[in-house]
């Protein structure tokens, strides 16, 4: 029997791995193996490697440099966590700021909000953006050419430093890359002072927060996120959600000055899920996800 690797990324996080005649896409990081039955595209970007395979398990994955990012199966459910409670939390939010536009998911759940006005999709890898809009049109769901989405292809710490706008709801969906490449210096304190500068008085922050687990060498990366926000918001909370195809448990962070956790009930956000359609969440589900067990409070809160 021969198994033959080929390095997937320059990071050599993945590999497309040939056994007994069938392909398999193998992340280093985990040795999780994703059997293929399409490989729909793989190339490397002025940033970033971009792989779209198809799979029996998860369905159409992408992954970025070789780690996953999205999956058919589950990216509902990241990605209604990611957006709603924040959307949710602010009274009527009009104009809404989007750091990784990624597969443009985040548009789809922003837009179940008829309020919304206007979106400023930030996203430094615009190769990235225009092959998602072609190869994952259930994930945007037409929602990448919205008149009311203005594209920007730059460096989110930029954009920020060279825009005045100011937005009611801002969603931070970056790579999980706290010490180095491109998006290193959007996990610090300086970027998230940046971003409450631009967001108006009753303004709200979704974060992705890496895994959130009672393993607390697991939970460091998000612990890390958390104490940089806490120097900038007066609220910070922090929930999860387990997503199969990340074989964990992910984490968020819901940041504001002014939204506490005795605010966080189920009857709160039903009230504002009227209307909306939801295939996961609910009051009781957003309620849930706020809720953590004894040991991850501590690995939180023992800095």
């Amino acid at each position: 029997m021969k198994t033959n690797l080929h390095p997937l990324t320059k990071q050599r996080n993945s590999y497309i791995a040939n056994f007994e005649g069938k392909e398999f896409l193998v992340q280093a990081c985990d040795f999780e193996h994703f059997p293929l039955e399409n490989i729909v595209v793989r190339k490397e970007t002025e940033f970033q490697e971009i792989t779209i395979v198809d799979t029996p398990k998860y369905g159409r994955v992408l992954f970025l440099d070789g780690d996953l990012q999205s999956s058919e199966i589950d990216e509902t459910f990241y990605h209604e966590l990611l957006i709603q409670p924040a959307m949710l939390t602010h009274k009527r939010p009009r104009r809404v700021l989007v750091v990784g536009t990624g597969e443009g998911a985040s548009l789809r759940e922003i837009f179940k909000h008829e309020e919304v006005e206007s979106v400023v999709a930030i996203d430094i890898d615009r190769e990235v953006v225009e092959l998602c809009t072609e190869h994952l049109p259930t994930w945007h769901q037409g929602r990448m050419k919205d008149d009311r989405v203005r594209h920007e292809f730059k460096d989110g710490f930029e954009y920020l430093r060279q825009s005045d706008e100011t937005f009611d709801v801002a969603i931070i969906d970056i790579v999980s890359d706290l010490d180095e490449g491109p998006a290193a210096e959007l996990y610090t304190p300086a970027f998230y002072e940046l971003v409450k500068s631009r967001l108006t008085p009753d303004g709200v922050v979704a974060i992705q927060g890496m895994i959130l687990s009672p393993v607390e060498s697991e939970t460091s990366g998000h612990r890390r996120l958390r104490q940089s926000v806490k120097h900038v918001f007066k609220h910070v909370h922090s929930y999860r959600g387990y997503i199969p195809s990340f074989l964990s448990s992910w984490g968020f962070l819901l940041a504001s000055d002014w939204f506490a956790a005795a605010d966080i009930k189920p009857e709160f956000f039903d009230g504002r899920l009227a209307g909306k359609e939801m295939k996961h969440l609910d009051g009781v589900a957003i309620t849930a996800a706020f809720g953590l067990d004894k040991e991850t409070r501590r690995i939180l809160d023992n800095i």
